[in-house]
C-alpha cells in the first residue's frame, strides 16, 4: 500500500509540474503572440503609410518632370522672346528714321511722324506690358517647380523615416518570433 501511496504522490507532483509548466507556457506563449501581434500591426501601418506616401510621391515625381520639361522650355523661349520684342522697337525706330531721311518736309511727313511716335509709344508700352506678364509666368512656374521639389524632398525623407522604422520593427517581429519558437 505504501507503495501505491508513493506511486500516487509523484504522480501527482509529476502532474502539477506537467500542469505548471503548461500554465507557465500559455502564459509566456501569451505574452509573446500579444507582443507579435503589436508589432505586426505597427509593420502593417507603416506599410499603409509607405504605400501612400509612395502615391504622392509618384504624383509629385511626375509633376516635377511635367514642370521640369514646361520651364525648360521657357528658359528656351525667353530669350528669343524679350529679343523679338526688342526687335519690334527697333523695327519702328528704323521705319521713323526712313520716313524723316526719305519723305520730304511737310504736313504728310509731319502726319506720319506723328503716327509712328504713337506707334511708338503703343508698341513701347505693349512690349513692356507683354515682358513683364511672360516674365511673372515664369517667375510662377520656377517657384512651382521649387515649391514641388521642397515637397517631394520632404517625402523622400519621410520615406527613408518610414522605411528605418520598418526595419527596426521588422527586425523585432523576428526576434519575437525565434523566441515563440522556443517555447
Amino acid at each position: 500500500m505504501n507503495l501505491i501511496k508513493e506511486n500516487k504522490e509523484n504522480q501527482e507532483k509529476e502532474l502539477l509540474s506537467v500542469k505548471t509548466n503548461y500554465e507557465k507556457t500559455s502564459e509566456d506563449s501569451e505574452k509573446i503572440y500579444k507582443k507579435y501581434k503589436i508589432s505586426h500591426e505597427k509593420l502593417t501601418t507603416i506599410h499603409k503609410k509607405m504605400i501612400e506616401l509612395n502615391r504622392t510621391m509618384v504624383t509629385h515625381h511626375q509633376i516635377l518632370l511635367e514642370e521640369s520639361d514646361y520651364l525648360s522650355k521657357l528658359e528656351i523661349f525667353k530669350p528669343r522672346f524679350l529679343k523679338s520684342l526688342e526687335n519690334s522697337k527697333v523695327h519702328i525706330l528704323n521705319i521713323k528714321s526712313d520716313i524723316r531721311n526719305t519723305i520730304v518736309e511737310g504736313e504728310d511727313k509731319n502726319k506720319l511722324i506723328s503716327l509712328i511716335n504713337d506707334l511708338t509709344q503703343t508698341t513701347d508700352l505693349s512690349s513692356n506690358l507683354l515682358s513683364k506678364a511672360f516674365l511673372e509666368h515664369y517667375e510662377k512656374y520656377k517657384k512651382t517647380l521649387e515649391k514641388e521639389k521642397s515637397e517631394y524632398r520632404e517625402e523622400l525623407e519621410k520615406l527613408e523615416i518610414y522605411t528605418k522604422e520598418y526595419k527596426e520593427i521588422e527586425k523585432e517581429t523576428t526576434t519575437i518570433k525565434k523566441e515563440y519558437k522556443k517555447i
